[in-house]
């Protein structure tokens, strides 16, 4: 939860930094107290090697997990596919073990472990085999 809002998030560990969305962003500053940090000469680039637009600011936000709270930075991103992206950073900083044959992620916060349910993305397209 970030606020009052249940946000989706991806676990991306291609990901080398923690995003959220503009839009999300945007919704979120109106109802609590964001500390936005400017940027210089910050760009994300996909896998396909596509760079994003100037990345202006980075954020602080305070979120919760199974009612644990975190504070954590991320950086705001025009356009984003999902409103929260949880990269290599973030899974670093929690020491992540993902097991994917249980369906979990393992997190240490405050010396307590976590653990968060994995489920595939809504946003998720499946790939057909080709008959070619």
């Amino acid at each position: 939860m970030i606020g009052s809002y249940e946000v989706e998030v991806m676990l991306d560990t291609g990901a080398a930094a923690s995003v959220i969305s503009m839009s999300l962003y945007n919704e979120l500053k109106q109802i609590m107290n964001i500390q936005t940090l400017q940027v210089q000469n910050c760009h994300i680039i996909s896998a396909t090697g596509n760079k994003s637009k100037n990345v202006k600011f980075q954020v602080l936000i305070n979120f919760t997990f199974s009612n644990i709270p975190l504070n954590y930075s991320f950086l705001v991103v025009d356009k984003l596919v999902m409103h929260c992206i949880l990269g290599i950073d973030f899974l670093n900083e929690y020491q992540a073990i993902i097991d994917l044959g249980k369906g979990k992620c393992h997190l240490t916060v405050n010396q307590q472990q976590l653990t968060i349910e994995l489920t595939q993305g809504k946003s998720r397209k499946q790939c057909e085999p080709s008959n070619s």
